[in-house]
């Protein structure tokens, strides 16, 4: 599905989205928007996603910036930019969801992950505490330097494929190929 329009965003979701597999291409985004659903308590899976150019999210995550649900076989290729603003320091950023709770399963992130100012940043989940199996990262991780500007003090975690993992979280059976972590 070739799209030629500006990417969306749902603010709290419950329901079931069956992409069937298809990919959504040619989406951008020149606003500011967390990701494709701000509040997943539900299902997405099967959907892929080939953004155009950078997506120049503010607070950074493909399919959803918080997961209390299950996303499943998911896949995202080109750039996450974002961060905060404003020497704020309290966003996190991932590739696929920037905070989970709940459940990724099969799913892959194709490109780099900028995080201006995050707190926590990865390549497929900024903090998780909750479960990723199956899941794959290609490509780099950039947590920028702009903090230090705002807050000599700042600590940021960056990682990989998770930025950073809380007691009883769990990773399974993923990989990754990272080109870079900075």
């Amino acid at each position: 599905i070739t799209m030629e329009d500006e990417m969306f965003s749902i603010n709290t979701f419950y329901g079931n989205i069956d992409g069937q597999g298809y990919t959504v291409s040619g989406i951008y985004s020149d606003r500011f928007i967390s990701s494709f659903v701000q509040k997943n308590y539900g299902v997405i899976q099967n959907i892929n996603f080939a953004m155009k150019g950078n997506a120049d999210f503010l607070t950074g995550a493909a399919f959803a910036y918080y997961n209390y649900g299950v996303i499943y076989n998911c896949h995202y290729t080109g750039n996450i930019n974002g961060g905060s603003m404003y020497c704020v320091q309290s966003w996190n950023v991932g590739g696929l969801v920037a905070d989970n709770y709940g459940r990724l399963e099969k799913c892959s992130f194709t490109g780099r992950v900028y995080a201006d100012d995050a707190s926590k940043a990865g390549g497929v989940v900024g903090y998780n505490a909750g479960d990723v199996c199956y899941c794959s990262f290609d490509g780099e991780v950039d947590i920028a330097s702009a903090s230090f500007q705002c807050n000599s003090s700042f600590q940021g975690y960056v990682g990989g494929f998770v930025g950073y993992a809380a007691t009883n979280s769990s990773v399974k059976y993923c990989t990754a190929d990272v080109t870079s972590v900075h």
